[in-house]
């Protein structure tokens, strides 16, 4: 199955300069906060995750058990919120002393409660893709003021190339944000210090010192050709379909438990970079996605080649999520694709 339509009928160049603020409900993707990220990076794990016997589940579908973490120490075990469980209580019990035997050691008094989301898939066996950052509300913040000219001079000479830059207003509203992560995709690095330089140039005016830190997102894309996805919209069923090796991927998911239908916004980053993800419409993420969120983030699709993915990076598609199940197992000897 072909993806996407990559016809070119002439030479076209765009420039697409996007800016994606926490603040902002256009912007591309949600963002988790870098310093829980950080904290669960850090995470000790005392005992083995639970295993359960061949023939506890036979017969039976996959079950489910979600859990909100709230770490407030650095030598103790979190508060364990159950959020959802399709599990009999005593088959929980396993689980739950498995979590009791997290630490967080690198945890400071600064931070407050670290919060994060795990899920964990019980069939013939325990699997959990380990506890999550949340996902962080799109809030209206507009007063992010950009500076009011650029200094790259853009040339229809560019080649295709996309930067993202992740930084976050700590200080004052003079204050310029700090840089704390940028992707390079093919960019001079002549072009990267331009637009490290344009993004010192913002300032938060609404903004008082001392309020929490303010996240946000800046991505360029310069593009030589058409660079729009064949398809827009997808149900899950035609996502599936155009997902690279998709027959020797494993996932187990309860979108009853998620306030379905809902529907799910995918910025093409794969497979140089996690894709970004959004809810559309949603003033505050469902963490109760949170897992299939980011099961989503890392998917491939199935671009023809490099050159392809390349000119499609960050383009968004939306997905629409019906109610029920879903349960993909890897099939032995199926093709890649």
């Amino acid at each position: 199955m072909q993806a996407w339509d990559m016809s070119v009928g002439g030479a076209r160049w765009v420039l697409v300069c996007a800016l994606q603020l926490l603040s902002e409900a256009w912007g591309q993707g949600q963002l988790a906060d870098p310093l829980v990220s950080e904290r669960l990076a850090c995470l000790v794990r005392q005992t083995e995750q639970p295993r359960i016997s061949s023939d506890a589940f036979a017969g039976t579908r996959t079950s489910f058990m979600r859990v909100k973490l709230h770490f407030n120490s650095s030598g103790h075990a979190p508060l364990v919120e159950t959020m959802f469980a399709n599990l009999p209580h005593g088959q929980r019990q396993p689980i739950l002393k498995y979590l009791h035997g997290y630490r967080m050691p690198c945890w400071r008094a600064a931070d407050g409660v670290v919060v994060a989301v795990e899920e964990f898939s019980v069939g013939s066996a325990i699997a959990s893709r380990g506890p999550l950052p949340l996902l962080q509300p799109i809030l209206t913040k507009s007063c992010v003021v950009r500076p009011s000219i650029f200094s790259y001079a853009y040339s229809v000479l560019d080649e295709t190339s996309h930067l993202i830059f992740r930084a976050r207003f700590n200080g004052g509203p003079e204050d310029p944000p700090e840089i704390f992560e940028m992707e390079n995709i093919q960019a001079s690095v002549r072009r990267e210090d331009h637009f490290r330089h344009d993004v010192s140039g913002y300032r938060m005016p609404c903004r008082n010192a001392g309020e929490p830190p303010y996240v946000f997102e800046h991505s360029w894309s310069i593009s030589a050709g058409p660079n729009n996805v064949a398809k827009e919209r997808y149900s899950l069923r035609e996502f599936l379909g155009v997902i690279k090796d998709i027959h020797q991927q494993e996932a187990h998911f309860d979108f009853n438990s998620m306030a379905c239908p809902f529907a799910v916004e995918l910025f093409l980053r794969r497979p140089t970079l996690r894709n970004g993800v959004a809810e559309p419409g949603d003033a505050r993420p469902d963490p109760n996605r949170t897992a299939f969120l980011d099961w989503l983030a890392e998917r491939t699709l199935k671009f023809r080649n490099v050159r392809q993915a390349t000119a499609l990076f960050n383009r968004s598609i939306t997905i629409d999520v019906p109610c029920g199940t879903l349960d993909l197992t890897p099939q032995l000897g199926a093709p890649e694709s």
